[in-house]
């Protein structure tokens, strides 16, 4: 009964709207460290997998900054 009141929904929701900003935080560290390794390497296989994980990273990213848009 408690834990439905706009109380405790408010709190859910500011509690969900923080994680999120912190794994968007995350994620674009993560980014940007992958873009540091695709410049630091020389390695055709090693640009396709920067490549591949900075394309995932950022498809994670935008989902993360929709659910972001939708607790705000």
């Amino acid at each position: 009964m408690y834990m439905n009141s706009p109380y405790w929904e408010e709190r859910r929701r500011k509690q969900s709207l923080k994680r999120s900003k912190k794994e968007f935080d995350q994620l674009s560290d993560a980014i940007t460290q992958a873009y540091r390794s695709f410049n630091n390497t020389a390695d055709p296989a090693q640009m396709d997998a920067c490549i591949y994980e900075i394309n995932a990273l950022r498809v994670k990213r935008d989902s993360v900054l929709q659910e972001i848009r939708k607790l705000e």
